[in-house]
């Protein structure tokens, strides 16, 4: 695959959820491809161009057959997406979006100062927590007016840890 496209999911109701991002060379749902049941439950969402090379199941048996580093290469991808998905679904279990934030900020590695840089915009983080982005703007505003944190760009100071968990 060469280009940058994401993963998906819409529910019943039409709400849909980004889960992942994917940029080349990257395998697609490699998980999916030795499962009993191996369909998507979402779709995949180029974000730009993207070619894709479908290579079939028995071709990745004879190549992890021929060469062990492949097999132990598609076991660590597959054992990585594993506890991708569970810290994801860990993640939706917070029900409100000041939880999601709370997680999102404290599991951002800490920089000198106690900053802590975000990986994605405004925009991004709302379409990553199923929210709308102005419901997520007034969460961040509420957390800095409480002196919980600090906002400068994608900076953020953690200005009472404490609070934050709770």
């Amino acid at each position: 695959m060469y280009g940058t496209c994401y993963g998906e999911i819409t529910d019943i109701t039409g709400k849909t959820i980004k889960v992942e991002d994917f940029h080349a060379p990257t395998m697609l749902a490699p998980a999916v491809l030795f499962a009993s049941q191996n369909t998507m439950p979402g779709s995949v969402v180029a974000k730009r161009e993207c070619e894709v090379m479908i290579i079939d199941k028995s071709s990745i048996l004879t190549l992890c057959s021929l060469d062990t580093r492949i097999l132990k290469n598609l076991l660590n991808l597959v054992s990585n997406k594993f506890v991708f998905i569970s810290g994801k679904l860990a993640f939706f279990s917070f029900k409100t979006i000041k939880e999601k934030l709370a997680n999102y900020l404290l599991g951002l590695p800490e920089q000198t100062g106690g900053q802590r840089i975000m990986a994605h915009s405004m925009e991004e983080l709302a379409e990553f927590f199923g929210v709308t982005r102005p419901s997520l703007s007034r969460v961040v505003a509420e957390l800095v007016q409480q002196g919980i944190i600090e906002r400068r760009g994608k900076k953020v100071i953690l200005k009472d840890k404490t609070r934050l968990v709770k």
